[in-house]
């Protein structure tokens, strides 16, 4: 893989400009304002958001990209998060268990914030994490018919289910 051009890797910073475009889909889809004449409306349009950036963007061979994480950046995000009054913090990303990721989320939830996680886009039962967690309201995706979307990660451990599929919502 290739390190995309103008991303901050190896810097900490205050500036959580999205070059994957993700984060910036989810905000949209939690903040997005309605009654504008944009095709959108979030499900909490008067809410205050607090961005906060862990990922970043790689370039594949194959010529795309992806979004990328690394556990202390996740694990940053989510005390500043907490630490700032975070009143819910959206985690929309998975993989495998950490020592580190589990405490930051038991201490951001020991701090009285609600957490959320995606379940994943494995299509498989295979747990992921944050979702996995106790102390995580774990989301897995439907599709327009409000069935499970077929690359939805599924089982007993997915706290509910909400549309996951053709969702159009804001875009850097």
């Amino acid at each position: 893989y290739q390190l995309v051009d103008n991303e901050d890797y190896n810097v900490s910073d205050n500036d959580p400009m999205d070059f994957d475009g993700h984060g910036t889909h989810v905000a949209g889809i939690a903040n997005g304002v309605s009654n504008n004449g944009e095709g959108i409306a979030g499900v909490c349009w008067n809410c205050s958001l607090m961005p906060v950036r862990a990922g970043f963007r790689i370039q594949l061979p194959s010529g795309g990209g992806v979004g990328s994480l690394e556990v202390d950046d996740v694990v940053s995000a989510i005390y500043y998060a907490s630490e700032n009054g975070a009143d819910v913090i959206s985690m929309s990303f998975g993989g495998g268990d950490s020592v580190s990721v589990r405490n930051a989320v038991g201490d951001a939830y020991g701090d009285g914030s609600i957490l959320l996680a995606a379940a994943g886009n494995s299509g498989s039962e295979a747990k992921q994490y944050p979702c996995g967690y106790d102390d995580v309201l774990c989301v897995a995706a439907t599709d327009g018919n409000d069935n499970k979307a077929s690359y939805s990660t599924y089982g007993d451990w997915v706290s509910v289910s909400a549309p996951g599929s053709g969702i159009l919502s804001t875009y850097f």
